[in-house]
């Protein structure tokens, strides 16, 4: 992630679904950090975690990073790894795209914002 004076949180976790839970627990505390309205919040947390829980039903890796960025007008997020080569076949994404348009899976990582009404 190149270098940025907005905050950027990051999140490294076991890719096994008894940590799906703490990866919603990080976004929603980073959320709150960056002052997104409840609705927004909890749409967050469940795009987080149908993206974390279908990484780890593909079982392609041993973790899953979660990093966020806090800019002026919206929250960041990307989360990864994922691979494949057609984005339409990781059902979690249509999800993500439904709550947050524009999300897109690319470079290994499925990325998404949130305004932050800023």
């Amino acid at each position: 992630m190149p270098a940025s004076r907005h905050p950027v949180h990051e999140l490294t976790i076991p890719a096994a679904a008894t940590f799906i839970a703490t990866a919603r627990i990080f976004a929603g505390a980073v959320a709150a950090v960056a002052r997104l309205d409840q609705d927004v919040v909890d749409d967050l947390k469940l795009a987080v975690s149908e993206v974390v829980t279908a990484i780890v039903e593909r079982g392609e890796t041993r973790e899953v990073a979660v990093s966020t960025l806090i800019e002026p007008a919206r929250l960041v997020v990307r989360i990864g790894p994922w691979s494949g080569e057609d984005p339409g076949e990781f059902g979690a994404l249509d999800i993500v795209d439904a709550l947050f348009p524009g999300a897109a899976a690319g470079d290994g990582v499925i990325a998404f914002a949130a305004s932050t009404g800023a």
